[in-house]
């Protein structure tokens, strides 16, 4: 079987390597572009492509993998939401992901993050580096044992966040649509988003982007929210109206965000090698406020979470290559 591999970065060439000592019969090509339907011709006389992006995989892409007889895509990542799943089907691409390389990762770096929204360390930080280091009234925080903490989606993710969050002794409320309401391990779980949203401290997001859920954070729920509830996103960014959520800011309507995951993400935020600046004013105005946190798309960037991913794709490379599997495959 011979594998083509798109967009791989320094932190995941040593696994790729391995991978590829331990399975010597399989020829393994890498590339630092995106996969594009620009791009695509590097892969002409493989069989097989294992891809990580959060630009779009259009039905053109497709059209063009099955005119090169490459019939197999293998995610790097848990996300579909990008991809034209009709156009693969139609032109009989299987597909697979890696629906859970770390979701402790993912969950630990949502909890880092609140901890650091609760006491204040962009203050702290601001301070310091304008030559201040002295203490504040700033710097005062709240503690997160005392919190009620509302946890949107309760898959791998969002379980283990609860978990941690149990931990430190904070109160838990969740929802998900596929839980029943009521009380299951010390968790409340209830029948609706809003429920959470008028009684959380805060509210942390680990749900798909599903229709159902599109601005699932908007101008309307923001306003039901305490003036003291912050925003954790590290699950997708069509979860949040981001101009809705600026104004609410603004207008102190909550009291922070912090954000790893937002609508129209460029290529350049998943590039490591890039020199282009952030530019969009929207990001730049939010990034300059002390009660926010962003970040560009890492909380799953830990070793374990790299390793899982890149031998998760590759090893479905090759099971569909054994197998030749006919069925389409996510999950």
């Amino acid at each position: 079987m011979k594998i083509f591999v798109y967009n791989v970065r320094p932190d995941e060439v040593s696994f790729i390597k391995e991978w590829q000592t331990n399975h010597p019969d399989v020829e393994v090509a890498t590339t630092q572009d995106f996969f594009t339907v620009d791009t695509i011709d590097k892969a002409a006389g493989y069989t097989g492509i294992s891809a990580l992006q959060t630009i779009p995989y259009p039905r053109e892409l497709f059209k063009k993998m099955a005119a090169m007889h490459i019939t197999f895509l293998a995610l790097r990542n848990v996300g579909v939401d990008n991809l034209d799943l009709q156009a693969a089907s139609d032109y009989g691409i299987k597909i697979s992901n890696v629906p859970a390389y770390s979701p402790y990762a993912i969950a630990e770096f949502s909890v880092t993050q609140v901890l650091n929204l609760l006491r204040r360390t962009k203050y702290i930080d601001r301070q310091q580096l304008a030559g201040d280091f002295h203490w504040s009234p700033d710097f005062m925080g709240h503690e997160l044992r005392k919190q009620t903490v509302g946890v949107i989606g309760t898959g791998r993710i969002g379980r283990h966040a609860m978990a941690i969050y149990q931990a430190f002794g904070a109160s838990l409320m969740a929802y998900d649509p596929t839980i029943e309401a009521g009380d299951h391990d010390g968790v409340t779980y209830v029948a609706t988003p809003e429920e959470i949203f008028k009684v959380a401290d805060v509210i942390t997001l680990h749900a798909p982007a599903v229709k159902s859920n599109f601005h699932l954070i908007n101008a309307t729920t923001l306003k039901m929210m305490k003036p003291t509830a912050i925003i954790v996103n590290t699950a997708r960014g069509a979860l949040i109206d981001l101009d809705a959520l600026q104004k609410a800011l603004a207008n102190h309507e909550i009291a922070g965000a912090a954000l790893d995951a937002f609508e129209n993400e460029t290529a350049a935020m998943q590039q490591f090698d890039t020199t282009e600046k952030l530019t969009d004013p929207q990001l730049i105005a939010l990034g300059k406020l002390p009660n926010v946190l962003l970040s560009p798309h890492m909380a799953f960037h830990t070793d374990v979470a790299v390793n899982n991913m890149v031998n998760g794709s590759l090893n479905s490379l090759l099971e569909f290559g054994r197998q030749n599997q006919s069925e389409f495959q996510v999950g």
